[in-house]
């Protein structure tokens, strides 16, 4: 190093010094680029001034022509270390920062890397989710460059906004919702609901009050049927009220109601005389199996009604033809035949062969303990 002549030797060490620190100062822009087509996936770069503008052109070519501009001319030297990290509701997919050593012969500085938003759902008056790329390095005290603050012993030398666009809103998942078990042989089953669905008009909020189908439920329900039928957002209303009623209510008589409230009467009738006939059958299915039950305790308890059980049944109506090929069929057990002669009865008699007119030919037959046994095991009033 050559100084003037007249420089004197305590300067020497000083312009020797300022001089190096020239040497290794650099002055560079700090590059934070987002791909177009995934703004999630970054380059970040520090890069010398000159070289930026056909830097950018080189990252646009490759399809990261997104993010903030360039940051000011900021100062640092060869070697120095960087550390990138962020402020607000941004950060690395991988890590909470990254370093690079600066380096202006080599391409140390570049990282691809990917980015993503601290809380999914904050930030939810923003169409993206924002961050500030903080770049950091260590206080210096030989050397310290124009910085924006100072932190424990780290300084910062500059901040880029960065926005990350969020994804388009999805529909609502559904509620997983517990399988309702409805008695497929009742009136109120999914093919009744279903029905009543479809023909039900704007009637339906109406019925839902009238079921007390609370509005909060009611609202749950709408949410998951946005892009439903409307006849499957009626039907999922009336399985909720149909889960949540009680075990004892009266469910048909209480939609049936319901359904005249709202003005429905068409579909209240077709309800009731559905229901009606439920009714009937459900009834004639219990009468028939006591009527079973009531033979088997008879061919296996009464000794008298199995000794004479040919006047018997002849006495309810079976021929004496048909008695004779009962006699045939189970010759080898007297308790069988009495059974098969009470059974060819019901089934001649149909519905009209009913537990209280088998006791009372009972009891004409004088089999009068029998007949009493059976009124009072089926509580039947002669």
């Amino acid at each position: 190093m050559k100084t003037k002549y007249q420089t004197e030797s305590q300067e020497v060490p000083r312009i020797a010094k300022e001089l190096e620190t020239y040497l290794q100062e650099r002055v560079v822009k700090m590059l934070f680029r987002q791909k177009d087509t995934n703004p999630w996936d970054v380059i970040i770069d520090c890069q010398k001034t000159e070289k930026c503008e056909k830097l950018m052109a080189k990252y646009k070519s490759e399809g990261f022509d997104f993010g903030p501009m360039p940051s000011e001319d900021i100062c640092v030297r060869e070697g120095q270390e960087v550390e990138v990290k962020f402020r607000d509701n941004l950060t690395f997919s991988d890590a909470d920062s990254l370093r690079f050593i600066y380096n202006s012969n080599l391409d140390t500085a570049r990282r691809q890397v990917v980015i993503k938003p601290r809380e999914f759902y904050a930030q939810k008056g923003l169409w993206f989710f924002r961050g500030f790329a903080q770049y950091w390095t260590n206080v210096n005290k030989d050397y310290m460059p124009k910085v924006i603050t100072v932190k424990d012993n780290r300084a910062m030398l500059c901040e880029l906004p960065v926005k990350l666009p969020k994804p388009p809103p999805q529909d609502p998942v559904p509620n997983i919702k517990a399988p309702i078990r409805m008695d497929s042989e009742g009136v109120l089953n999914d093919e009744t609901l279903q029905k009543i669905s479809h023909q039900l008009m704007d009637e339906w909020e109406h019925l839902s009050k009238y079921l007390n189908v609370g509005a909060s439920h009611v609202n749950a329900i709408k949410r998951q049927n946005v892009n439903s039928d409307p006849d499957k957002l009626v039907f999922d209303v009336l399985q909720h009220w149909y889960k949540t009623a009680g075990r004892a209510e009266n469910k048909a008589k209480t939609l049936s109601n319901a359904l005249k409230k709202c003005g429905r009467h068409d579909l209240a009738k077709d309800l009731d005389d559905r229901d009606e006939q439920y009714q009937r059958i459900k009834l004639q299915q219990a009468e028939e199996k006591r009527l079973l039950d009531a033979f088997k305790f008879i061919s296996q308890t009464s000794n008298s009604v199995i000794d004479e059980w040919k006047d018997v049944v002849r006495s309810l109506g079976v021929s004496d033809a048909d008695v004779v090929a009962i006699e045939h069929d189970y010759s080898r057990s007297l308790k069988e035949q009495c059974y098969q002669g009470l059974l060819k009865w019901h089934n001649q008699a149909g519905h009209q062969g009913t537990l209280k007119k088998l006791i009372r030919v009972i009891k004409k037959c004088k089999h009068n303990q029998i007949g009493d046994s059976l009124a009072s095991k089926y509580d039947i009033r002669l």
